[in-house]
């Protein structure tokens, strides 16, 4: 179980004075990603790297120049190897810079303080060429790779391969019209789940191929499940199986069922646990088990504290604990939500109104601006124990925001016997929730040592 505790950390990012005007109203962080205890913001001119751990200190940056920008585009789109050495960056122009991220052999000086030029990593562009798509009026996907190759999709319904040695792979069209994995033109309306389609033609019909292929909007991917979901432009998801040999044979991804309600705009796979997550334009998120023929498990959403889809927008992003046993929910209006699997509130920057109102509830513009995440949530990512959640506000460019969260067991207390007390293991501390007579709760934060904290071994034995 996670608990949500203090407040907040703000980590100050670069400020980017090469953005053009034309991106205020979009994301200017394009990318965030948490790996080997290492931190990557990626924003529309340069690219940051920070540490995770409990130091959170920027170890290194690439600002690209204005002439950069100009010439090939701002940066809209980023994915980073398993192994943390390269960045991938697709720009506004199409083109393909791969950056190289070297470490040095300074360390982190525990307890101390850097000074404000030193680096401890850096970061060098490998290539740059323009990417050859076919069409000049293209938008993307978001990008997902493994070890050798990178997949993007595009607008016009298709995906682009290109291995991380900056070789072009070619195009590969996704047959998107088949239903539930049948290829013997099943009409669209028997979906998954009994859901209707709205009318929406089968694929049996001569005019659906006449008819231009919606966009692949978004793609999450999970090589331990051999599986690749697609989010179509008109709210179709896509369950695809990939070949064995990964990404690399992309010719070979083939589409066996789509799932959902016909309204997704994103999704979220927990790999361990084999549940798929899929956000909707309503503002629910759906539960999927993909051990029980992708059967619907649960939604979850706060329409119970009386707020609806015109609250708080479209389902932005998910973002999975790494254990799988808790996800994380953004919105593109408003706010970010933290649910168990079994549907448990754990935490939620949005006040409770009121759990039998049935209209939305009116905000107080005096309350909104000391709510977290009041422009709405645009990217989130855990850190890889679970004991920080970062989180970018929409159309935010000069910080993340990191939630502290404390994991606890709730079939044991202190002694393994009783439940009086309660113990939570957070990042750098230890907090006892003991209950009192009056149905209150302290809690007591014990801060561990500096010397078990720079243990790594211990501190991963412990928690």
């Amino acid at each position: 179980m996670y608990m949500a505790y203090g407040w907040p950390q703000v980590i100050p990012l670069e400020s980017g004075g090469l953005i053009p005007s034309s991106s205020t109203s979009q994301d200017n962080i394009v990318y965030l990603n948490v790996l080997n205890r290492l931190l990557l913001v990626v924003s529309r001119s340069h690219i940051e790297l920070w540490s995770s751990s409990q130091h959170r200190v920027r170890l290194g940056k690439y600002k690209r120049s204005e002439e950069s920008v100009r010439k090939e585009g701002e940066n809209i789109r980023a994915v980073w190897s398993p192994d943390t050495k390269l960045i991938a960056v697709i720009t506004s122009s199409f083109y393909l810079q791969i950056f190289k991220v070297h470490f040095t052999e300074k360390k982190i000086q525990i307890g101390g303080k850097h000074p404000s030029g030193l680096f401890l990593a850096t970061i060098s562009l490998l290539l740059n060429e323009e990417v050859p798509f076919t069409g000049n009026n293209l938008t993307l996907s978001n990008i997902i790779c493994d070890t050798r190759h990178m997949l993007v999709g595009l607008s016009d319904g298709s995906l682009y391969n290109i291995s991380w040695k900056g070789e072009f792979c070619g195009s590969v069209d996704i047959n998107i019209g088949m239903d539930n994995g049948n290829a013997s033109n099943a009409p669209s309306h028997s979906l998954e789940n009994g859901l209707p389609s709205n009318g929406t033609q089968g694929v049996s019909m001569p005019n659906h191929y006449l008819q231009k292929k919606p966009a692949i909007i978004h793609m999450e991917f999970s090589l331990t499940l051999r599986l690749l979901f697609l989010v179509l432009s008109d709210g179709r998801l896509l369950l695809c199986s990939v070949s064995k040999r990964g990404l690399k044979q992309a010719e070979f991804i083939k589409v066996e069922k789509y799932l959902g309600s016909g309204d997704a705009v994103c999704a979220s796979v927990a790999s361990e646990q084999q549940i798929l997550a899929v956000g909707t334009k309503r503002g629910v998120v759906e539960l999927y088990d993909l051990s029980d023929a992708a059967s619907l498990i649960r939604s979850v959403s706060l329409y119970d504290w009386g707020y609806s889809a015109d609250d708080t927008g479209a389902v932005s992003c998910i973002a999975w604990t790494p254990d799988n046993s808790a996800f994380a929910v953004g919105w593109k209006l408003r706010g970010l939500t933290v649910w168990s699997v079994s549907g448990c509130r754990l935490m939620s920057t949005i006040r409770q109104i009121g759990l039998t109102s049935v209209s939305s509830p009116v905000k107080p513009k005096q309350d909104q601006k000391y709510e977290p995440m009041i422009g709405g949530t645009s990217r989130m990512h855990w850190d890889e124990y679970g004991y920080r959640l970062y989180a970018v506000e929409g159309r935010s460019s000069e910080r993340i925001i990191a939630f502290p969260f404390g994991k606890c067991c709730l079939n044991r207390g202190v002694s393994g016997t009783t439940h009086v007390r309660q113990v939570i293991y957070g990042e750098d501390r230890l907090l006892i929730v003991q209950s009192e007579d009056t149905d209150e709760l302290k809690i007591l934060h014990l801060n561990l040592p500096v010397m078990f904290l720079t243990n790594s071994a211990f501190v991963l034995c412990f928690f």
